[in-house]
Parts: structure tokens; sequence; C-alpha cells
């Protein structure tokens, strides 16, 4: 009597967010809604081909200078410069004037806390 075969289970692979799909929060809720989640599909958004090509867009547009100051950045500077959600109602799909062009330290003055790591280091 031959022996039963074993089914074979799928690989298990991690699902990764679609930046495509629709996402599951609405508009209007998402600032209250931020969760491990969406900072994760955030994070996979902000390192996504889609963001660094209207990165460049807005830099080259707005000729590399900050909103605030008025600092304009040499070319080789332009890693200095920062893209500020005003609204996050439709981030995966803002408009430009929902985005606005910082430099290091006026988005650092408008987000005290960001780049502190568990340790309090900067990154």
């Amino acid at each position: 009597m031959p022996f039963p075969r074993r089914k074979r289970r799928p690989p298990i692979r991690p699902r990764t967010p679609r930046l495509a799909r629709k996402q599951p929060w609405g508009g209007r809720k998402l600032q209250s809604i931020r969760t491990r989640d969406w900072w994760a599909w955030y994070s996979l958004y902000l390192a996504s081909a889609a963001w660094k090509r209207k990165r460049a867009r807005i830099i080259r547009e707005r000729e590399r200078t900050c909103a605030k100051c008025g600092w304009v950045a040499p070319l080789q500077y332009t890693h200095l410069l920062q893209l500020h959600h005003t609204t996050y109602q439709r981030v995966g799909r803002e408009r430009d004037e929902d985005l606005e062009l910082l430099c290091d330290k006026c988005h650092d003055k408008l987000h005290p806390m960001r780049g502190l790591l568990g340790t309090g280091e900067r990154r």
C-alpha cells in the first residue's frame, strides 16, 4: 500500500503593499489613523521610483529654493532639500500644491522629533 502524498504548501512570501492600490483608509481619517502599517507603507512610498521622480521634478520646477527661508541649494546639495506634505489626505496621489519644498533646517523646525532614533541620537 503506497504512502499518502503530502500536500505541498505554497512558499511563504511577505506581502508588500502595492503603491497603485487604493488605500484602505479614507482621506479625512488618514491623519488620525497613523498605524505601524501606515508608516511601513509610507516608508516604501518614499523609497519608490515614482516619489523620486516627483521629488526631482518639483525641485527642478521650484529652482531648488526653500519656501520658508529662501535658501537656494547648489546642485550638489539638493539632498538637503525636503518635500514637506502640507496635508496627508492625499498621500500617494498628492497634488503639487500639497507639497512644500523646504531645506533641512526649516523642515526640522516643523518636525522637531524627525530623525531621532530610539537612543536619542540623530540619524
